[in-house]
């Protein structure tokens, strides 16, 4: 089927519809949002959320997540705003790069641990704690700042 484009069923087929977040089931890029091909080019899937519920997103303006789930794709959870607004929302709720998961500052370094002191891999580190295998991948890989601080502190 060349050159099919991708439908709305398409797109909502790669939504699992469980509890209050709806994770994207496909792509995954490395910062946590979920990527799908839409009327061309790959876009977030959060932002095409917005688009097949709410209509068009108005220039200038950014599609947020309440939820911190980048992966998420719920229209209840999204909200439009501006840059402003997102670097508001991530200093208040304690976010910086790739830390967008609800786990706490002790669960991310434990899963570091846990790793790599070999005692699970990340597939059952995301099983033990709820979590896609993806994110947890990246916060052992991709650690934030803080959780980086957090551990030098306790070496010394």
């Amino acid at each position: 089927m060349k050159g099919r484009k991708n439908t709305e069923q398409d797109f909502w087929d790669n939504v699992q519809m469980l509890g209050n977040c709806w994770e994207w089931q496909g792509e995954i890029q490395r910062g946590g949002y979920g990527l799908f091909r839409w009327n061309g080019p790959k876009r977030t899937v959060h932002r095409i959320a917005w688009e097949l519920t709410f209509g068009p997103i108005p220039d200038g303006l950014l599609v947020l997540h309440e939820c911190d789930n980048r992966a998420c794709c719920n229209p209840s959870h999204l909200v439009l705003g501006t840059h402003k607004k997102n670097r508001n929302d991530q200093t208040t709720r304690g976010r910086d790069h790739f830390t967008h998961t609800k786990l706490s500052l002790e669960e991310g370094l434990e899963l570091r641990r846990k790793f790599f002191a070999g005692e699970a891999k990340c597939s059952q580190l995301a099983r033990q704690y709820g979590l896609n295998p993806r994110t947890v991948w990246e916060r052992i890989h991709e650690p934030s700042a803080t959780m980086l601080r957090a551990e030098r502190e306790r070496e010394v």
